[in-house]
């Protein structure tokens, strides 16, 4: 998996290096990941709610850092119903998709 991820990203650095700066970004992200999710709330309470902050204010920006079940998004449910109309009757759900349509 992070072979695939940083073969993508080296593209993107200036190719001195290359080790380093890919798992120090790995780093900075799970890093960061772990501070959205209240784990450093008692070493730096600060940092997290600094961090809890700018995550309310642009949740955007944190989006590629988060998994799908991490996220505090209400929307998600909204998408996950399944609601008959005139054309679909008795709509139910028969299996899941597969992972290749969902990336």
């Amino acid at each position: 998996m992070f072979y695939k991820k940083f073969k993508k990203e080296m593209y993107y650095t200036n190719h001195v290096n290359v080790e380093r700066i890919l798992l120090t970004r790995e780093n900075l992200q799970q890093i960061c990941r772990l501070l959205l999710l209240n784990s450093f709330i008692i070493s730096d309470s600060k940092l997290t709610q600094t961090m809890q902050s700018l995550c309310h204010d642009c949740s955007t920006l944190f989006d590629s850092l988060m998994s799908r079940s991490e996220k505090k998004d209400d929307q998600d449910e909204a998408y996950l119903s399944i609601i008959d109309d005139q054309t679909h009757s008795k709509v139910t759900v028969i299996d899941r998709l597969q992972i290749y349509h969902c990336k």
